[in-house]
């Protein structure tokens, strides 16, 4: 099954400048991320979870950077840019009742590779998470009762 983002979200101004900082990676700049995967629950596709994309940050908490879709089909989405110092290091987090009972939601966390990070406001590359089955429990998943 291809996966096809939403092409509201692949519309860019023709012409972007970028900053000097922006061509140098690692020297700080403007980049942009860009994920697709399939959420499903025993292999039948689900909308249920909300997703967050949010940056880890070496010394710091988790800071929201942007937001991802899951349409009816279960395709995930997320497009968002960022200004940092450093390359980031974007994380995709989805929370979900599936397989969980009570008020609060399971918490995954996972990492989007480096593909998925582009130098500039206009995502090259896009890091393609696959197929997450939320029926499965995964390294490092907590409770969050915040959400």
């Amino acid at each position: 099954m291809a996966l096809v983002a939403s092409a509201a979200l692949l519309l860019w101004p023709a012409a972007v400048a970028v900053t000097p900082a922006a061509a140098l990676p690692g020297l700080g700049g403007q980049y942009s991320i860009n994920v697709r995967g399939v959420i499903t629950n025993n292999g039948v596709p689900t909308t249920e979870p909300e997703t967050r994309m949010q940056l880890a940050e070496a010394d710091a908490a988790m800071v929201s950077v942007g937001a991802g879709s899951i349409d009816p089909r279960g395709n995930l989405s997320a497009i968002t840019e960022v200004v940092k110092f450093a390359s980031p290091q974007p994380q995709v987090v989805l929370l979900t009742k599936v397989n969980h009972s009570g008020p609060c939601v399971r918490r995954i966390v996972i990492p989007v590779p480096a593909s998925g990070v582009t130098v500039g406001p206009i995502p090259l590359n896009v890091a393609d998470l696959g197929t997450v089955n939320l029926a499965l429990q995964f390294p490092g998943e907590t409770v969050d009762c915040n959400s």
